[in-house]
This record gives structure tokens, sequence and C-alpha cells, in this order.
């Protein structure tokens, strides 16, 4: 989105790359992170798309997730598991996948820890005796 392209534009401007270069980086960062994006066409586009889904699989980006979700913890995990094997799957490149795979595997012992830590409070609290 906005903020991505703003981020990788100053940071750009710090490099060598040409001017039409950096341009082109820009506006795909742009457009992999805008609301009405759409799959990812250009060969610099796919490599942005699989950069975010790569991010997200760890442990920022699980919560992240699970700020921006808006849903309760239980539903969250549930649904964070098949959503995160359908982005690990969708990756563009055989490569990214590579290189996603230890990321993910590292937010998949995350959010079990976060499960197992939900499921032993959610126990607690019913056995716990209420006031009054």
């Amino acid at each position: 989105g906005f903020v991505g392209a703003s981020v990788a534009e100053a940071f750009l401007s710090y490099t060598n790359l040409s001017e039409r270069e950096r341009v082109q980086i820009v506006r795909d960062v742009s457009a992999v992170g805008s609301p009405d994006y759409c799959a990812p066409e250009t060969v610099e586009e796919r490599i942005v798309a699989d950069a975010v889904d790569i991010e997200a699989f760890g442990m920022m980006g699980t919560l992240r997730a699970l700020r921006l979700s808006g849903v309760g913890l239980g539903v969250f995990i549930k649904d964070e598991r098949a959503r995160r094997k359908r982005r690990f799957e969708a990756l563009n490149f055989e490569a990214s996948r590579e290189i996603a795979h230890a990321i993910y595997q590292q937010g998949d012992v995350f959010l079990k820890t976060v499960e197992k830590a939900y499921h032993a409070s959610a126990s607690g609290l019913k056995d716990a005796a209420l006031p009054g």
C-alpha cells in the first residue's frame, strides 16, 4: 500500500538504482499492498507478494494479523492455520517456499504455544469460582 511504497521510496533513495528502477519497485510495492490488489502480474510484483507473505508467516506477522482480525483468539487460531497454509501453497516461486519454510515452522510453533496458553487459561477460568 501507500505506507509500504513510502518506506520503499525512502529506502531506495539511498541506493545506486536508476530512477526508472526505483519507480518500478515503488509501483510494485504499492500495487501489492493496495486494498483492491489483484494477483501480481509482473515478476517484480510476484517477488514482492511472496516477500509480504513470507514476513506474515513469522511471529510478528501473526501478531499483526491477530491485532487486525477483530475476532476472538480461539476463532483467530483456527482461521489463521488455514490462512497460513493457503498462503504458503500459493507462493509464486519454489525459492520463496524454501526461504519461507523455516519462518513458517517458527510461526507454527508460536501459534501452537499461543493456542496452548489460550486453552489452559480458558479451562482455568471454567474451574474458577465466581464471586456472589
